[in-house]
C-alpha cells in the first residue's frame, strides 16, 4: 500500500466504509439468530392460521347441516351431522369451499340422502303417525302389558 497523508479524504472515506462494513457484519451476525427466530414464529403463526381456517370450515359445515336437518325435522341433528362424518364425508367436505363460500342446496342434499338412509332419525310429517319407520305404538291395556312383562303383575294402586 502506498502512504497516505492524515487529510486523505479517500483513505478517511475507506476507513469509515470498512468500519460501516464490519459494524453490518456483526448486527447481520448477531441478528441471524433473530431473523431464524423470526422465521420460526411465523411459521408456526401460518399453521396456527391454517388450523383456525379449518375450524372455521368446520364450524360452517355443521351449521349448514344443522340448519337443513331442521328444516327436514330431523330429531336430533347432531345424529345426521355423525352419519354425515362418517359416511359421506366428501360431501360434507364439500359443502363449503376453499374460499369459504357455503353450498346450502348441497346441505339440504346431504341431508335427504340422510334421511333416506336413516328414515328413524327424522320425525314423520303426518300427525299421529310415530316416527319411528311404520312401527305401531305399545299397546297399553293391562292384560297385553303384564305379558310383555313377562307374567309380573302390575301394581295396582
Amino acid at each position: 500500500m502506498h502512504e497516505s497523508s492524515p487529510h486523505d479524504p479517500n483513505q478517511d472515506a475507506a476507513v469509515a466504509a470498512e468500519h460501516v462494513l464490519a459494524s453490518v457484519a456483526e448486527s447481520m451476525a448477531a441478528n441471524a439468530g433473530d431473523i431464524a427466530i423470526l422465521n420460526a414464529q411465523i411459521s408456526e403463526l401460518q399453521a396456527l392460521l391454517a388450523g383456525e381456517r379449518a375450524a372455521i370450515r368446520h364450524d360452517q359445515r355443521e351449521s349448514l347441516v344443522r340448519a337443513a336437518a331442521l328444516q327436514l325435522r330431523a330429531a336430533d341433528p347432531a345424529d345426521v351431522i355423525a352419519w354425515a362424518e362418517r359416511d359421506a364425508p366428501d360431501a360434507l367436505a364439500a359443502l363449503v369451499d376453499a374460499d369459504g363460500s357455503a353450498q346450502p342446496d348441497a346441505a339440504r342434499s346431504l341431508v335427504e340422502a340422510c334421511r333416506t338412509a336413516r328414515p328413524h332419525y327424522f320425525r314423520s310429517s303426518a300427525p299421529g303417525v310415530p316416527s319411528n319407520a311404520g312401527a305401531f305404538p305399545p299397546p297399553t291395556d293391562r292384560e297385553t302389558l303384564e305379558r310383555a312383562l313377562n307374567g309380573r303383575r302390575l301394581f295396582s294402586l
